[in-house]
């Protein structure tokens, strides 16, 4: 009895070996399986992004050239630029000369500046003007703003902005 006993356990040992041997022998060729099958998604992945890389660089290349298009187009036109506004310069000084124009004097400026002033205040002036008093307005209004817009440009050297030494320009996107 003893010995069927043996016999019995020894029989279940070999089961469960070879019963071992067939789960170790299944779990390693699942692990080769996955093993391969993550490696095949690393090499998509790694080629994906290969692609994105090469399209990328595109891109900015392409995006890089038109910039620099474009800037070369903005400053060819810095030369006729000038050049009329020196024409614009020249022409306005001979008519000075030939008009004999003159800044106005302080008391003349006093003078204009008070007139305005007068007519301002009175009510009545705004209730007996004409259409075409209105239009001299605007047009009074536009000239100014304009002397106003080319003073501003000249005093600053700068078409847009001020040119502030030592100020850095951080753009915030």
């Amino acid at each position: 009895m003893l010995r069927s006993g043996v016999r019995a356990a020894l029989r279940q040992q070999s089961r469960a070996l070879v019963r071992n041997e067939s789960t170790t022998t299944k779990a390693a060729e699942a692990a080769k399986d996955t093993a391969s099958k993550a490696q095949d998604a690393a090499q998509k992945a790694q080629e994906q992004a290969k692609a994105l890389g090469a399209k990328a660089t595109a891109f900015v290349g392409s995006a890089s050239s038109q910039a620099s298009g474009l800037v070369g187009k903005v400053l060819s036109f810095k030369d006729p630029v000038i050049y009329w506004g020196k024409v614009g310069g020249e022409i306005a000084k001979q008519v000075y000369t030939k008009e004999k124009m003159s800044p106005p004097n302080v008391a003349e400026a006093q003078s204009a500046v008070q007139n305005v002033l007068v007519q301002l205040r009175n009510p009545e002036t705004f209730k007996n003007a004409s259409q075409q008093d209105y239009i001299k307005w605007v047009v009074y209004a536009i000239e100014l703003m304009g002397f106003f817009a080319v003073g501003e440009m000249i005093g600053r050297r700068n078409m847009v902005g001020y040119d502030v030494p030592g100020l850095k320009e951080e753009h915030h996107h």
